[in-house]
């Protein structure tokens, strides 16, 4: 088993107390990651270094990310591998706290959970105040624009999507034959 340490420069807190409170559990080599919470360099390069067993020591659970999907990703790797997570500020030591792996699924799922029923009601909200979802629909002579350009000018996708400013995607579904028509002319 190895210990590692993992420390996020200067968030929760400065790194000389992280390394300070950190070290007290005799690791055997420390990841220090970049200040902003998008940089993950070290902890890709810790979680290929874990084996089964090891041990991962933290000044806080905050050092993995802002957020639970951030850490989602993160505590299930440590699961699969059988990693020991330690976290002092937290005081968790999944060790002794083996009821925290399953906890953790469950309020994972919950925030989820949570997240897409908030978006749902949001977008009732939104229709109800007259606000208008997702893209905004193309217009027929926008449509006729995009058919003509393709089958009678045989411009490309890509400047047919630039052109009339709409979607790749778009352009694709409006230069197909419609349903029950042959692509190929025979």
């Amino acid at each position: 088993m190895t210990r590692y340490g993992y420390i996020r420069k200067g968030f929760p807190y400065s790194e000389t107390d992280q390394i300070r409170q950190v070290m007290t559990r005799d690791c055997e080599e420390l990841f220090f990651e970049g200040g902003t919470l998008l940089e993950v360099q070290q902890l890709e390069a810790l979680l290929t270094r874990l084996e089964t067993g090891d041990q991962v020591i933290v000044a806080s659970l905050q050092v993995f990310g802002q957020n639970m999907q951030h850490l989602t990703p993160i505590i299930t790797e440590f699961k699969s591998k059988q990693i020991q997570l330690v976290s002092l500020q937290d005081q968790l030591d999944t060790r002794r706290d083996s009821f925290f792996y399953p906890l953790f699924e469950v309020l994972s799922v919950m925030d989820s959970e949570c997240k897409s029923e908030r978006i749902k009601q949001q977008i009732v909200l939104a229709r109800d105040e007259g606000k208008v979802i997702g893209r905004p629909a193309i217009d027929e002579t926008t449509i006729d624009r995009i058919y003509q350009l393709y089958h009678e000018y045989k411009w490309s996708m890509r400047r047919i999507a630039t052109e009339c400013g709409v979607s790749l995607g778009s352009v694709f579904k409006y230069t197909q034959p419609a349903d029950g028509e042959s692509a190929v002319s025979v």
